[in-house]
C-alpha cells in the first residue's frame, strides 16, 4: 500500500473571512441600537464591538498568518508563510479540525513558540483536507490509546 508523504495545505483566513466579520459588525451595531438600553451603554457596547472588530481585522491582515503548511507523514511540518519566512515545527496536541475549519497548533521544535494555522475547507483541494482530516483523527486515537492501561 501506497502512503503519501506529505500534505501540502494553505493556511489563512478564508476570502469570504472579512466580509463575514463586517456582517456581524454591522448585526452587532443593529442589535445594540434596538435593544432598551440607555445612550451611555448603547455608547459603551458599540466602543467595545468595535475593539473587537478592529482586533479581528488585525489578525486577519497580519501576512504571518497565511502561507503554506506541508505535514510530513511523522506530524513535523514545514511551514512558508506569505511573509517569506520559512520554518519546521511539530503539530501540537491541541490542533483540532472539523469538516468546514481547522486548527493546526504548531510548535516549534528549538523553541516553545506556537502558531496556529487557521486551514479552511473552502481554500484547500479537496483530497488534501480530507487527508488531513484523516490523520487528525487518526492520531488523536493513537495518543488516546498510548494514555490507555491495558
Amino acid at each position: 500500500m501506497h502512503r503519501a508523504e506529505t500534505i501540502e495545505l494553505s493556511f489563512g483566513p478564508a476570502r469570504w473571512f472579512s466580509a463575514a466579520s463586517g456582517a456581524l459588525f454591522a448585526l452587532g451595531i443593529l442589535a445594540i441600537l434596538v435593544s432598551p438600553a440607555n445612550g451611555l451603554w448603547k455608547l459603551a457596547f458599540i466602543a467595545m464591538l468595535a475593539v473587537v472588530a478592529l482586533l479581528a481585522f488585525a489578525y486577519t491582515a497580519n501576512s504571518h498568518r497565511a502561507g503554506i503548511v506541508r505535514i510530513h507523514y511523522d506530524y513535523s511540518a514545514d511551514i512558508h508563510t506569505a511573509h517569506g519566512t520559512d520554518g519546521h515545527a511539530n503539530v501540537g496536541a491541541h490542533s483540532w479540525v472539523s469538516r468546514w475549519v481547522s486548527v493546526l497548533v504548531l510548535v516549534d521544535e528549538h523553541s516553545t513558540t506556537r502558531m496556529e494555522c487557521l486551514i479552511f475547507a473552502s481554500q484547500n483541494p479537496p483530497d488534501a483536507y480530507r487527508r488531513l482530516l484523516a490523520a487528525m483523527r487518526m492520531r488523536s486515537a493513537t495518543s488516546a490509546a498510548h494514555g490507555a492501561n491495558w
